[in-house]
C-alpha cells in the first residue's frame, strides 16, 4: 500500500511539473527590489508588532471599488489603526496592490498556435495587458492610501507598492479568480521603542 501511495505522489509531482503547476506563489519583499530598498526597515526592521489585515478585494478586475465585504473589513482596519494614530505611535502602514496575472508572452504564443488555445484565450480573459494591470494597481493602492489619510493617518506613515500580477493567489481558470487576484494587502508595522 505504501508503495502505491509513493508512486501516486511521484506521478502527481511529475504531472504538476509538466503542466506548469507545482509553483508556490508568495510575496518576498526582497525579491524584486533594488539595493537601496534592501535597507528599508520594513524589510529587515525590528518590530514590536506586525498586524496583517484581511485582504481587500475589488468588484472587478479593472475596478477600484471595493466589494461589500472589503468595505466592512477596511472600516475594521481603521478601527484597529486609530489607537496608533491617537497615541502618535512609531508605526508604518504598508499597502501592497495586486492584480490579475500579467501577460505571459511565451504562453500566449503557444496558446495562439493551437485552435483550442486560441479559442480559450478569446473567452477566458485570463490574459491581461501589463500596462493596464499596472495602472489599475496604482489607482487601487492610491485610493486605499487616500482612505487612510481621510482617517487621520499621516501620508508619511504610509508606504505603497504595486506587485501587479506577480503574486497571484488563485489560478486564473478558476471561476472568479481573476477578480480575487485583484486585491490589496494592508499591514501595520509598529517599531520597538528604543
Amino acid at each position: 500500500m505504501n508503495t502505491i501511495i509513493r508512486i501516486l505522489g511521484l506521478f502527481s509531482l511529475l504531472v504538476s511539473a509538466a503542466i506548469g503547476g507545482g509553483h508556490e506563489y508568495h510575496y518576498d519583499g526582497l525579491h524584486d527590489v533594488n539595493s537601496s530598498e534592501k535597507n528599508n526597515p520594513i524589510f529587515n526592521g525590528d518590530f514590536e508588532r506586525i498586524l496583517r489585515y484581511k485582504l481587500l478585494q475589488f468588484t472587478s478586475v479593472t475596478s477600484t471599488e471595493l466589494n461589500d465585504e472589503s468595505k466592512y473589513n477596511l472600516n475594521k482596519i481603521f478601527e484597529s489603526v486609530e489607537p496608533y494614530v491617537s497615541a502618535n505611535a512609531n508605526y508604518k502602514i504598508v499597502i501592497i496592490g495586486h492584480t490579475r496575472l500579467d501577460k505571459e508572452k511565451e504562453y500566449e504564443l503557444a496558446q495562439k498556435s493551437t485552435l483550442l488555445g486560441s479559442w480559450q484565450n478569446s473567452i477566458m480573459e485570463s490574459v491581461s495587458n501589463d500596462k493596464e494591470n499596472s495602472e489599475v494597481c496604482v489607482k487601487s493602492v492610491e485610493k486605499i492610501k487616500q482612505e487612510f489619510i481621510d482617517h487621520n493617518v499621516s501620508g508619511d506613515k504610509i508606504l505603497t507598492e504595486c506587485r501587479n500580477g506577480t503574486d497571484p493567489l488563485y489560478l486564473e481558470n478558476d471561476g472568479d479568480a481573476r477578480v480575487k487576484n485583484h486585491r490589496v494587502n494592508v499591514v501595520l508595522y509598529q517599531s520597538k521603542n528604543k
